[in-house]
């Protein structure tokens, strides 16, 4: 069941990274930070870019960051703090879903 899991989210980013790589580099991008808390998942803009390259520095500058902060998290805190993950989308794409009218 993992495996079908993990293969399914790879599938899932490896068509995203397809589609991301498609869009024009010169558009503005957005720096997202998503939260995990059990089964919950959250999305909130942080900071706009205005290219991609930019948004990838930061994008790999706050993902080392917060690896760092898992591996020194004591096991019991764990299990209590959101884990959070970064990740650059065009200006067009928001992860949260598209907006009921």
């Amino acid at each position: 069941m993992m495996r079908l899991r993990r293969a399914s989210v790879i599938v899932a980013l490896s068509l995203l990274l397809a589609w991301v790589t498609t869009a024009s580099a010169e558009g503005a991008w957005v720096l997202w930070r998503q939260s995990l808390t059990g089964d919950k998942e959250l999305w909130f803009a942080q900071e706009a870019y205005a290219n991609v390259s930019e948004c990838r520095a930061g994008e790999a500058v706050r993902n080392r960051a917060e690896e760092r902060i898992r591996a020194e998290t004591p096991p019991a805190e764990k299990r209590t703090r959101p884990a959070f993950s970064y990740l650059c989308l065009p200006d067009a794409i928001d992860p949260r879903g598209p907006k009921g009218k």
